[in-house]
């Protein structure tokens, strides 16, 4: 299941490309799909991350990431995707800013209706100012 929010703004207040929201385990299984079974870690998490130019293994006119995990595994690749939550190693690793508290939550939610629900297929956004909600 993909969809789209068709209504998105960009920050100038044009029409942007928009959002897209795939389901977690679509996602996941055509990432499977197309590589090999022991390309793929989940539930790891990374103690360190380093970049390097030369290793024996590799030619020297192409970078390697070197990921060492917290189990003792020692990781070299070309490619890193890191989805690895809001307290990212990766980002950290990138330079990328710290998360802050934005004082806004957000919930997110899927349910299935076998009779439907005579909603339009797209995601639907609610916003309030009400504190206290629930």
């Amino acid at each position: 299941m993909s969809t789209s929010f068709s209504k998105n703004r960009g920050a100038g207040g044009g029409t942007g490309a928009g959002v897209r929201a795939v389901h977690r385990k679509m996602l996941l299984e055509a990432l499977a799909e197309e590589l090999r079974p022991a390309t793929i870690r989940f539930s790891s998490k990374v103690a360190s991350i380093k970049i390097s130019q030369e290793e024996e293994d590799h030619p020297k006119d192409s970078s390697t990431i070197t990921l060492h995990l917290e189990d003792g595994a020692v990781i070299r690749t070309k490619v890193l995707i890191g989805c690895d939550g809001v307290q990212s190693v990766v980002a950290q690793w990138l330079g990328l800013a710290a998360p802050i508290d934005s004082g806004r939550a957000a919930v997110r939610g899927l349910s299935v209706y076998k009779e439907g629900h005579g909603l339009e297929n797209e995601p639907q956004q609610f916003l309030s100012t009400v504190e206290g909600l629930g």
